[in-house]
């Protein structure tokens, strides 16, 4: 803003300053508001700041006519009061004001300049156009990322979709059910699985709703409280329908209803291949076929965590280098460990979230500032090995069993001790922590 005359000690001066600076700022399309300490708006304001603000300015509280919030004038007040008595430094409390307020409609970005001890100006610039243009450029922005993760990783999101469907369903069915803390957190481990689905695949929406939805059965979990859990799929089912209508717009309800690469329900294949087993033992070539159609190489399961990891990093407000999956190009049946794969989703979201440090706090400690997570994958005649380590500061691992949050261990034992394997994990303070699966082949 251009330089304006630091006094104005007559009527005179007065008249002049606020001749020059509505002549300044209604060529650069800036209102403005004078007051002093009584903080009543002074005369002879300019055209822009009545347009601005729906009426005159002239003679009423600058608090009220900027503020809809009541701490937000109390806030305004007492740090100009601050100026006029002398006690703070002008600058200081210019920098700590709100910059932005919404007056009629529009965005007004706010300036402040100290005239002379007793007067102070408001500059007031219409932002509201550029605000939309920003929202409309972040909306767009959301939507390519979304539709990107979406086509990159086609077969996921049918894990995605089925979980939703499977959420709901079970919830419409039986909306009342969960009064048991064993029920509380078999659901708070359910929408704990679709939040890390959703940040993964740029469902932002779904993904905090989820967020919310988790918290709140947290809450009743530890209070012993009854979730609302009607209210909460609400918003969860607006928020993820939403988004995927943002897909289905541009690709199609085809291509979503093929999300799954199988031609036939996988429950016709595994009834079909029970029944081979069963009346056609001899007839192995069929039973192999139908497995092959359920069959992809066990490193393709994790394709998605690369890009997973760095999202939950950036949730997080950590730093990672590419995270990478080493091994595992065998062929596995993609069902039978699906389940195992989704419960690492959550194990790895432990330990970005409570074993990788902050950049700070990873340089100060002699570290890369970026952590290192690495997954690696093998399978040898005693079975087959699955390793996840970061080098972060070393988890807790009782406190972490400990947590409510924290459940990426158990659902891993969980899932691990279903297939017959076994779960070892280690951790060196300050070094990192990693996580050995053994199963058997």
């Amino acid at each position: 803003m251009p330089s304006v005359p630091t006094s104005a000690n007559s009527k005179t001066d007065s008249e002049l300053l606020n001749s020059t600076l509505e002549t300044v700022l209604e060529v650069s399309s800036e209102g403005f508001l004078t007051f002093g300490p009584d903080f009543v708006v002074d005369s002879g304001t300019s055209r822009i700041s009545e347009e601005f603000l729906g009426l005159d300015p002239t003679g009423k509280p600058v608090d009220l006519l900027l503020w809809a919030e009541e701490n937000q004038r109390d806030n305004f007040l007492h740090l100009l009061s601050s100026v006029f008595s002398g006690s703070k430094e002008p600058q200081a409390a210019f920098d700590v004001l709100e910059c932005e307020t919404e007056v009629m409609g529009r965005t007004l970005q706010l300036s402040y300049r100290l005239l002379s001890p007793k007067k102070i100006l408001v500059a007031l610039t219409d932002v509201s156009a550029k605000k939309q243009l920003e929202e409309l450029s972040r909306a767009e922005s959301d939507r390519r990322n979304l539709l990107r993760k979406a086509v990159s990783h086609r077969r996921d999101l049918g894990g995605l979709t089925r979980d939703m469907t499977k959420l709901f369903t079970q919830l419409s069915e039986n909306p009342g059910g969960y009064r048991t803390g064993e029920k509380i957190s078999a659901l708070a481990l359910q929408v704990h699985t679709i939040r890390g689905h959703a940040s993964f695949f740029e469902f932002k929406k779904t993904a905090n709703a989820a967020k919310t939805f988790q918290q709140h059965l947290a809450d009743n979990l530890s209070l012993g409280g009854r979730p609302q859990v009607k209210s909460y799929v609400l918003l969860l089912k607006k928020a993820y329908y939403e988004e995927l209508g943002t897909i289905t717009a541009f690709l199609g309800d085809k291509w979503l209803k093929e999300l799954d690469s199988i031609p036939v329900p996988l429950d016709s294949i595994l009834k079909l291949e029970a029944w081979f087993q069963q009346n056609q033992p001899a007839e192995k070539q069929w039973t192999t076929l139908l497995r092959s159609l359920r069959t992809v190489l066990f490193c393709d399961l994790f394709v998605r965590f690369p890009d997973l990891c760095q999202a939950m990093a950036r949730q997080f407000g950590k730093e990672l280098h590419p995270v990478t999956v080493e091994g595992g190009e065998f062929p596995v049946l993609s069902d039978q460990f699906e389940d195992l794969v989704s419960s690492l989703v959550q194990l790895v979201s432990d330990m970005i979230e409570g074993g990788i440090e902050a950049p700070a706090v990873r340089e100060a400690a002699g570290k890369d500032p970026r952590g290192l997570l690495q997954i690696r994958i093998s399978r040898e005649n005693s079975g087959l090995f699955l390793g996840v380590s970061d080098d972060g500061k070393g988890l807790d691992l009782a406190g972490l069993e400990a947590r409510a949050h924290a459940i990426g261990l158990s659902t891993v034992e969980a899932c691990v001790h279903r297939l017959g394997g076994s779960v070892n994990a280690h951790h060196r303070t300050g070094q990192g922590t990693s996580f050995t699966v053994l199963l058997p082949v």
